[in-house]
Formats: C-alpha cells, sequence, structure tokens
C-alpha cells in the first residue's frame, strides 16, 4: 500500500515502554524474573496491555519529553506516526541503546551528526 503526505519519523526513533512508565521492556522483564530461577516460572508481558509506542521529543532546553504515539504503516527506513506527534517536531532517533534502554522524561541530551555518535 502506498500512501502519500504523511508524518513518518525514522523506525529507530518510536520504541515500545511499559505502559504509563519509563521502563524499558528490559527493566520489565528483568523484575518479573530477579529471584526466580526456574525459566518456566518466569511470567511475560501482556504485550497489548502492558506496552505503548513512544518517541522522545527534542525540547527547546535540550531535554526530551516522553511522548505516547500511535503508528501506521512503515518500511525499513520509516514508520507513519498517526497521532501524538506534530510536523516540525524532532524526535531522538539514535543511538537505540539509548532509546530502547536509557532516555527518560527530561533527560538532557546533545544533537550530533549521526557520523559523530560514537566519537569520544
Amino acid at each position: 500500500r502506498r500512501v502519500e503526505n504523511i508524518l513518518a519519523v525514522p523506525i529507530n526513533a518510536v520504541n515500545a515502554r511499559v505502559k504509563g512508565s519509563d521502563k524499558s521492556i528490559a527493566d520489565k522483564k528483568k523484575e518479573e524474573t530477579e529471584g526466580r530461577e526456574d525459566e518456566d516460572q518466569r511470567s511475560s508481558l501482556a504485550y497489548d496491555d502492558e506496552l505503548e509506542e513512544v518517541v522522545f521529543v527534542l525540547k527547546a532546553d535540550g531535554t526530551v519529553e516522553k511522548r505516547v504515539v500511535r503508528s501506521g504503516i512503515q518500511d525499513i527506513t520509516y514508520i507513519e506516526i498517526l497521532s501524538g506527534l506534530k510536523e516540525g517536531e524532532e524526535v531522538v532517533s539514535d543511538p537505540y541503546s539509548a532509546i530502547s534502554k536509557t532516555l527518560k522524561n527530561g533527560t538532557k541530551v546533545k544533537v550530533v551528526p549521526r557520523e559523530k555518535l560514537f566519537e569520544k
């Protein structure tokens, strides 16, 4: 299916988080399994009920705001945003490890060109 005139962001910018929380999926799974030795006793997230799609929007003060979005179609590079984001707003798209695990509402970030992202 082909659509035109949509709002799309890099697919790396959209991540699933525990609904109503700054916890990543990995954090939630770690909490669920702490102290359990038997793999069969592990509970799993009820994905539809406990997860939400989020992006981190860059604010003027250099911090990010976690924003719940609703996504549409995607290809290998971009994903359509149906709600939760306005045209012109900047989202954090890399590094994925930060988006998926460490970014939280209010985190201060530094904008750098992608090619300089991993330089020390």
